[in-house]
């Protein structure tokens, strides 16, 4: 402690070493405000069917399967993406799957998408009625999710 008192170039450094820190520390915490005020956060978006069928698209969001048995059937859909002004979302992402059928695409610049399914969708023989879900991603939005978005529905 002696030692510490009797030098005095450690005295006249802390000021400056105190005003070097306290120089760096405002420049950090600038460039983090700055950085907290370009954070936009992510936008909502929603899908809807227009319209989807398994041999043309006639339906809303109902497909009808004819037949006995187990029955498997490809899918087309039209899908309309908006965000929450009714604006239309372009480059968005959409994925139908369920019933061990899928499809995707992206939508254009008035937010539609056409989908064909790249797999065909089946109903087992006990089985009547069951759903495809569509997802949607798109950059600067939250992802949407609708997990009974379509009905298959077996007709006798």
């Amino acid at each position: 402690m002696q030692k510490f008192v009797s030098d005095e170039k450690a005295v006249e450094g802390m000021p400056i070493r105190l005003i070097i820190a306290l120089i760096v520390g405002v420049v950090v915490l600038g460039a983090m405000v700055s950085a907290i005020g370009e954070f936009k956060p992510a936008r909502t978006m929603s899908a809807s069917v227009v319209k989807t069928g398994a041999n043309d698209l006639s339906g809303g969001n109902l497909i009808a399967l004819r037949g006995s048995g187990e029955i498997s059937s490809s899918f087309k859909a039209i899908v309309r993406v908006v965000d929450v002004d009714g604006n239309p979302v372009s480059g968005a992402n959409v994925v139908i799957s369920g019933l061990g059928g899928a499809g995707s695409n992206v939508t254009n610049s008035t937010g539609i998408a056409v989908i064909e399914s790249a797999a065909d969708i089946h109903l087992n023989e006990n089985q009547n009625e069951g759903y495809l879900s569509i997802e949607v991603t798109a950059s600067g939005f939250n992802n949407y999710r609708n997990d009974n978005a379509i009905k298959v529905v077996r007709v006798r």
